[in-house]
């Protein structure tokens, strides 16, 4: 009998570890999933600025899409997939692309894990970029950089620096700048 309980609980530990470790497996490939799709938003900014002079996407203009992925003005998504393509999350919702100019009030109640529940605030990628110099104030003429604490900071006079910063399911905020 000993021996039975002795294999039954080894049996169990087991089990236990596998219930635990692969749930968390499976997060950090969502998140790993999650941090390509940001460097995937990066490139298609890359590529929009190198076959249109140098220029940023606009604000609310080739910027703007819908709540279901589609875009309201189409040429940024090109530079994204191809048309038809759906750009969702790892977990099949399609992503939101929420960008902010110079004009964006910065703050930390405007991090990511604080503007949406959980689940809706996972499928949205927050791009903060300078946009329009013909309608941005003209006091707003900063770029934006990650901080070492995934936060979004201004940088003076450097319009064409930009973040890039979304939410993991693991916790946390992953920012890559540009």
């Amino acid at each position: 009998i000993i021996e039975v309980v002795l294999v039954l609980a080894i049996a169990g530990l087991i089990f236990l570890m596998v219930f635990v470790a692969v749930p968390a497996l499976q997060r950090n490939q969502r998140d790993a999933q999650r941090k390509n799709d940001a460097a995937r938003v990066k490139d298609a900014i890359e590529r929009y600025r190198s076959n249109n002079k140098g220029k940023m996407p606009q604000v609310g203009g080739a910027f703007s899409f819908k709540a279901d992925g589609t875009p309201i003005y189409g040429r940024f998504w090109d530079y994204i997939g191809k048309k038809g393509d759906t750009f969702k999350d790892p977990d099949g919702r399609p992503y939101s692309l929420g960008a902010y100019n110079a004009n964006f009030s910065l703050s930390s109640s405007r991090m990511p894990d604080s503007v949406y529940g959980e689940e809706t605030n996972r499928s949205r990628i927050y791009v903060y970029l300078f946009g329009n110099p013909d309608t941005d104030w003209a006091g707003a003429r900063a770029g934006f950089k990650c901080e070492d604490n995934g936060a979004v900071s201004r940088v003076p006079n450097q319009q064409n620096r930009y973040a890039i910063q979304l939410s993991l399911e693991s916790g946390g905020v992953y920012c890559i700048d540009g």
